[in-house]
């Protein structure tokens, strides 16, 4: 099993947010192997064929020595409702293959569709998203996630979110939520009243 992936999303043949994805595998790599990243997702992919109708996942495998692509067909799906659960200390400051631990706290969401991980009392991320709130006025992140989503860094570099800290105590001092990730962008669901954020 490859240690390491990233989730890319692909919409009738165009390659999203390459350059925040190669960002993150560089840091990735540097961490796990201390040295240069030598995969460079832009040759890469100028060299492979991808889909050229519909929405698709390209998850890109990789570890020190060898990289594995896979395509898969992705349909948006809602989230309607997400259950607060306390993970303590556990921490997925990079996108490892083993996700065993979320596996398991995924399990804890009752009747949601998801859960919104607490970590000592603040906000992180869902099982698979970044979180985004509303106030009625600005859009804000929680300052520090599980783990820095590429969609996340984009909507902080264009300045359409900001970050701050986020106590689960104060989440009825925001109106409305969205979930964002790699595959999921701002704009492809209406927001999610608070109130289906369940304690």
């Amino acid at each position: 099993m490859f240690p390491l992936f990233e989730s890319i999303r692909i919409e009738n043949g165009k390659i999203c947010l390459t350059e925040f994805h190669q960002k993150r595998m560089d840091k990735t790599f540097d961490k796990f192997y201390k040295k240069e990243n030598p995969w460079e997702l832009k040759q890469i992919f100028s060299q492979i064929k991808v889909p050229l109708n519909g929405l698709y996942k390209m998850k890109f495998n990789y570890s020190e020595k060898k990289y594995k692509i896979e395509f898969k067909k992705y349909l948006l799906k809602k989230i309607a409702k997400i259950k607060c659960y306390e993970i303590n200390d556990f921490t997925y400051t990079f996108k490892l293959s083993d996700r065993t631990k979320i596996e398991y706290f995924y399990t804890k969401k009752l009747d949601c569709q998801d859960i919104l991980m607490i970590k000592n009392g603040y906000l992180t991320d869902t099982s698979y998203c970044n979180i985004i709130l509303f106030d009625g006025f600005s859009w804000f992140t929680p300052e520090k996630p599980l783990l820095k989503g590429v969609q996340r860094e984009k909507l902080l570099v264009s300045k359409t979110i900001s970050k701050t800290k986020i106590k689960l105590n104060e989440i009825n001092d925001f109106k409305q939520f969205k979930l964002i990730n790699a595959m999921i962008r701002f704009e492809d669901y209406l927001p999610q009243n608070v109130s289906n954020i369940i304690f």
